[in-house]
């Protein structure tokens, strides 16, 4: 069985990966990614536009529950809503990374998908922020006769509107940049690639989080913007900024060039998941498991740790001091981002070593052949291995909600599970891009006319395939979530979507001896 670090490089390269020093060129240049490695402002510029995604997905996942809830939308009918972003992954993202395998477009082949999914990923996100504030400035200022309760449902109805118009959004810019990845690094820099993404992923949810739970209307009292809507314009310039330089410095192959895939339709998709390595189809049937974990810990994290915070105040309290319902609501808010922000930290942490074990591996791999007796972290593991126990980790900590019954103790819990975390955003995307580089560079030996058919190497379609086996146990995970609220109230119905999730990560754990027998 091949260690972790074997695996993690793919091929090697004799000029070995550059460094910022020592490359004419540190940022990617046009066609030279599969005869040189790339150099950090190369992999920076490739990634940072997930980072400014993910800003995005930190606000949605921190604040979205808390903010429809403060809407009056039922905590029990939170996980119907966040189905959109499941949904719209599951049937959205195929079709949109089909169409972007087809598109031929002189400015570029992923581009046009990731400057339109940036703008009206932006627009929604503006939309959804002034929501009431715009339906209420309508009621005002057309002396509408209309009570409080048919408002306030308005309100909820364009709110849920706007949550699955952005989630729609988002289909295009994530397809287009992980694509873009996958198909502008070489195949033994694969792993360093998801690595940067997911270290990017990892500061843009710190940075999302901490502008979660600093009280933003408070600094800025004169501009009369409530904490969402301020978030709402923090994420959108952090997409804006991200995407804008990933779209000026990442330079594409032309896909003039690329000749029109001989199956089409319904066929492709068929004969996509028919074709694709098997070890890539193996990890899909691992994600179906482990997102279904993932799901409850993503968007009730937050409102897990504040409950703990809310149901103890009244203890806590004075008789001669009791502070509004509303008040205590918005500090327990703040003590649930503070939770997710400090999970954020962890993952990134890890990530960073992440990048040091890599860089070394690559790197003495590459310049050394002689060096595989130095001793690397992770060297006696392999990397399903790595992925086995952070899953087991991760059940560990959600069933570890049975003995936590303080904000401080749910912290810790949420602020520990950044370690899986990490390992979630790394370990599927490096194999999954490994493997299908590795498979172009085996095509690129037997000849260029099967290189240029993109029914070899559709990277849209089976990174959109890839977020449809994210995406469809996300569903079913909602509505499991959803059934438990229904039967329980407060904190112990969302410790027990916690340890259902638990429980699903111990199925991902199992599921992986798959991908080693691969």
């Amino acid at each position: 069985m091949d260690s972790l670090e074997d695996q993690l490089d793919g091929s090697e390269d004799e000029k070995g990966p550059l460094s910022p020093t020592d490359s004419e060129d540190p940022i990617l240049s046009k066609n030279n990614c599969d005869t040189v490695s790339l150099g950090w402002p190369s992999l920076f510029a490739l990634t940072c536009g997930i980072g400014g995604l993910q800003v995005i997905w930190s606000v949605i996942l921190s604040q979205g529950a808390p903010f429809l809830v403060s809407l009056g939308l039922p905590k029990s009918l939170t996980a119907l809503v966040w189905i959109a972003g499941p949904f719209c992954g599951a049937f959205v993202q195929p079709i949109v990374g089909y169409l972007s395998d087809m598109s031929r477009y002189s400015w570029g082949q992923r581009r046009p998908f990731i400057v339109i999914g940036a703008v009206s990923t932006i627009f929604s996100l503006w939309m959804l922020a002034w929501t009431e504030s715009g339906i209420k400035w309508v009621v005002q200022t057309c002396h509408l006769e209309v009570r409080k309760e048919i408002t306030a449902n308005v309100v909820i109805a364009f709110a849920v509107f706007w949550i699955y118009a952005l989630n729609v959004s988002i289909q295009p810019l994530q397809v287009g940049l992980r694509a873009l990845v996958v198909e502008n690094c070489p195949t033994h820099q694969q792993a360093q690639a998801s690595a940067w993404a997911s270290l990017i992923t990892g500061g843009g949810n710190i940075f999302g989080y901490l502008v979660g739970f600093t009280p933003l209307p408070e600094i800025a009292k004169q501009l009369y913007l409530t904490h969402f809507q301020w978030l709402g314009i923090i994420a959108s310039l952090a997409v804006a900024i991200t995407v804008s330089i990933t779209c000026s410095f990442v330079h594409e192959r032309s896909s003039e060039a690329l000749l029109l895939p001989s199956v089409r339709g319904p066929q492709q998709f068929l004969r996509t998941f028919r074709t694709m390595p098997l070890k890539i189809r193996r990890v899909f049937h691992i994600q179906i498991f482990a997102w279904m974990a993932w799901f409850p810990y993503l968007f009730y994290a937050t409102s897990y740790v504040g409950d703990l915070y809310f149901n103890a105040i009244p203890l806590s309290t004075s008789e001669t001091y009791q502070p509004s319902t509303s008040a205590i609501r918005s500090v327990s808010t703040r003590v649930g981002t503070f939770a997710t922000f400090l999970s954020a930290i962890v993952a990134f942490l890890t990530n960073m070593l992440l990048q040091f074990v890599i860089r070394q591996t690559t790197c003495n791999d590459s310049h050394d052949s002689k060096s595989h007796g130095r001793k690397h972290l992770f060297r006696s593991f392999t990397i399903a291995q790595v992925w086995t126990f952070a899953h087991i980790a991760f059940a560990i900590l959600m069933f570890s909600t049975f003995l936590v019954k303080t904000h401080i103790g749910g912290t810790v819990l949420i602020a520990m599970s950044g370690i899986s975390w990490a390992m979630t955003l790394w370990v599927p995307y490096a194999i999954i891009g490994q493997e299908l580089t590795a498979k172009q560079d085996r095509l690129r030996e037997i000849g260029t006319a099967e290189l240029e058919s993109p029914d070899e190497n559709p990277a849209g379609l089976i990174m959109s395939l890839h977020n449809m086996a994210i995406s469809l146990p996300q569903i079913a995970a909602a509505l499991v979530c959803s059934v438990i609220l229904w039967l329980s109230d407060g904190q112990n119905g969302l410790a027990w979507c916690l340890r259902a999730g638990g429980l699903a990560a111990l199925g991902a754990a199992w599921t992986l001896l798959s991908l080693e027998d691969s």
